[in-house]
């Protein structure tokens, strides 16, 4: 369980970040209006992510499914930064 919560504590830190970046840019209008509420959103999604973790099967599937989503959320992070728009 440990193992698994710990995974679900260290890389949900940067996977709530890239969440809540998404849903800054992803909103209508400017990114910055919505930064307070973002950065006041990390928190409460980072617990859950963390909660969330400790659902896997075994630490090796929570260690690779959180990587995986990470990978996926900064690269969609990425795109939309580059892009402009979602």
């Amino acid at each position: 369980m440990w193992g698994r919560f710990a995974a679900g504590a260290l890389l949900g830190i940067p996977l709530a970040a890239a969440l809540t970046g998404l849903i800054a840019w992803a909103w209508p209008g400017r990114w910055q209006d919505v930064l307070v509420p973002s950065l006041q959103l990390f928190f409460p999604l980072w617990t859950a992510i963390a909660c969330a973790a400790v659902l896997f099967a075994d630490t090796r599937s929570a260690w690779l499914r959180m990587l995986s989503l990470n990978i996926a959320a900064a690269g969609l992070l990425t795109i939309v930064r580059l892009g402009g728009a979602l």
